[in-house]
């Protein structure tokens, strides 16, 4: 009760104060907050009505039966209010894409027509991928920020929202006003202009905007919505991103004139196209000082004052991969150097280099090949390279014997084939070395292929081992990565908070049972720090003569609420809805 107080109290005012001077925020799912928040009051009241009128001071069986069964209650409704199944009619937003793993055919094939529709059928499907990606951000949660928050307090492993959510980060990074928010009285000669409504307002169609490098320019819409009997303007310039002026784009600024009757315009940015390989790069254009040719009336801005536009490098370095997940030697009577294939496609632009290395299976380094380790290097429009290998020459009767290469760390800005055993991060290719015999040919490539798959449980021990190495070292272990090194402050309470993170790393990952074991084992951890907690604040209030009831509503709300504090102060700076930061105080 305490922890709930402190959230209605003060993290809502928190959220308030963080948005940024001129911009608001609107609950998104209406339907959904209108639940939880009528679930929050009603559960007061329910805990006056059992405590209070029915039996004061003891919760009853029955009630305490009843009181749980409210839970699943609450879930059940917001999910079904969420899907549109109960008050359809709240879904007034037009569907977006939702970018997950459960994504079906049927939805990419449709919304890539409408992106080569948009953008030309020469696009490739990583260009297809990528501009999608943009134009469906994913939808982060409350406890995306709450994980976020709690690790940006105690010195843990970053998830940098400010690299997922760059592109509604951007108005509060690079150009927010300085000048403190105040109240300035209205003058008489004014009062006439306030009162009257606006006449028109003017808006982009759309938040987000895509195109290709080699686009040339970007036509970007702006709709006038109101009385259109009058001729007006608004003024818009360009503001840099991580797209800079003169490299990626022309800077573009000027007065958009709308003649009488006419209800859009567009306005037109030059894009720099250039042969190096880059990552995507944003810029935004935003409309200011909205004006009507009629005296003594005005226009405003709507909601969508600013569009942010993402530049899709196609100056591709390429894809890297073997020619297949398997590739087969046959041993000769001396030693010989096999020769392994590399390939570079999607691409050719600049130099790369990628890592390679031998791991032995069945073969052994040493006995049937020589352990190999380096670096394979692709100059300009260079599209194969070789790796060789020494194969030794052993006596084989029966067997075949197998052993991997493996590619890694790519650089240049070139990746590895997803789609090849070992993912993003990897590509391997599994050599195997058997009898020149037509029959044991056959044989053998059948074998090698269903035995190139990696044990399952071996990621979940990767995952689990990795916790602790997180849980051990400030940020995770992330100061290689980051440009910049941690605080005093994280290693500080880095170390406060180590024997509790080194605790709950015992928690296994969800990669065991679908994720059902780190599910019960995290209720266990929470059950026992919830039981620890009680009875600190206990032992702390009977020290200090504080009564149980205040030391709730200031020691223990205050800890427990203060990661729901940061992490709603958070989203209601980068997040464009107030669903995730209001969702604290419901």
């Amino acid at each position: 009760v305490g922890s709930a107080a402190f959230n209605l109290l003060m993290i809502i005012a928190v959220c308030i104060m963080s948005i940024p001077d001129g911009q608001v925020r609107f609950i998104k799912d209406l339907a959904v907050y209108a639940c939880t928040a009528t679930f929050s009051v009603l559960a007061y009241l329910w805990l006056i009505i059992i405590l209070l009128l029915i039996s004061p001071h003891v919760v009853e069986l029955w009630e305490g039966v009843l009181s749980f069964l409210f839970f699943p209650m609450l879930i059940v409704l917001a999910w079904l209010i969420d899907k549109g199944i109960l008050f359809p009619h709240a879904q007034l937003e037009e569907k977006r894409l939702s970018i997950t793993a459960d994504i079906s055919p049927e939805e990419i094939a449709e919304a890539e027509a409408k992106v080569r529709a948009e953008h030309g059928n020469r696009i490739s499907s990583e260009q297809v991928a990528r501009i999608l990606a943009v134009q469906n951000p994913p939808k982060r949660t409350r406890a995306h920020y709450r994980i976020a928050a709690i690790r940006g307090m105690v010195g843990g492993k970053k998830l940098h929202l400010e690299d997922e959510q760059c592109m509604t980060a951007l108005s509060f990074l690079g150009h927010q006003s300085s000048a403190p928010a105040k109240v300035v009285p209205i003058d008489d000669d004014e009062l006439e202009d306030v009162v009257l409504e606006p006449l028109c307002s003017f808006e982009f169609p759309v938040h987000r905007l895509a195109v290709l490098e080699s686009v040339g320019s970007v036509n970007v819409k702006v709709r006038r919505t109101g009385n259109l009997e009058t001729a007006a303007r608004v003024f818009y310039t360009t503001i840099e991103g991580t797209a800079k002026e003169v490299h990626d784009f022309v800077k573009t600024q000027g007065w958009l004139e709308f003649r009488a009757g006419v209800h859009e315009a567009t306005i037109k940015v030059p894009i720099v196209d250039d042969e190096n390989p880059e990552e995507d790069e944003y810029f935004s254009i935003v409309l200011s000082q909205p004006e009507v040719d009629l005296k003594g009336r005005h226009a405003v801005l709507g909601p969508t004052s600013e569009v942010f536009v993402t530049i899709i490098d196609d100056d591709e370095p390429g894809t890297l991969r073997f020619e297949d997940d398997a590739h087969t030697v046959y041993q000769r009577g001396e030693d010989f150097d096999a020769q392994i294939r590399v390939n570079r496609s999607g691409g050719s632009c600049g130099e790369v280099k990628v890592k390679y290395v031998t791991e032995g299976d069945t073969a052994v380094p040493g006995r049937d090949f020589e352990h190999a380790e380096g670096e394979v290097v692709f100059s300009h429009q260079q599209v194969e390279a070789w790796i060789s290998v020494r194969i030794r020459s052993v006596p084989r009767y029966d067997c075949a014997d197998r052993f991997r290469i493996i590619l890694f760390e790519p650089e240049g800005g070139a990746k590895l084939d997803a789609s090849r055993d070992g993912g993003k991060d990897q590509n391997i290719l599994t050599v195997t070395i058997c009898i020149d015999s037509a029959f044991r040919q056959r044989i053998d490539n059948v074998r090698s292929i269903l035995l190139v798959r990696w044990d399952k449980s071996k990621i979940g021990h990767d995952n689990w081992a990795s916790q602790f190495k997180e849980a051990w070292f400030v940020n995770g272990g992330d100061d290689e990565d980051d440009e910049e090194s941690p605080s005093i402050m994280d290693k500080v309470m880095h170390y406060i908070a180590l024997p509790w993170k080194l605790f709950f790393a015992l928690v296994p990952p969800v990669d065991f049972c679908g994720g059902w074991v780190c599910f019960c084992c995290s209720l266990i951890m929470i059950g026992l720090v919830t039981a620890i907690i009680g009875d600190m604040a206990s032992l702390l209030g009977c020290v200090l003569c504080i009564p149980d009831d205040i030391t709730a509503i200031t020691f223990v709300a205050l800890g427990t609420s203060l990661p729901d504090t940061f992490a709603s102060r958070t989203a209601a700076v980068q997040d464009p809805y107030a669903d995730a930061s209001v969702g604290n105080v419901t």
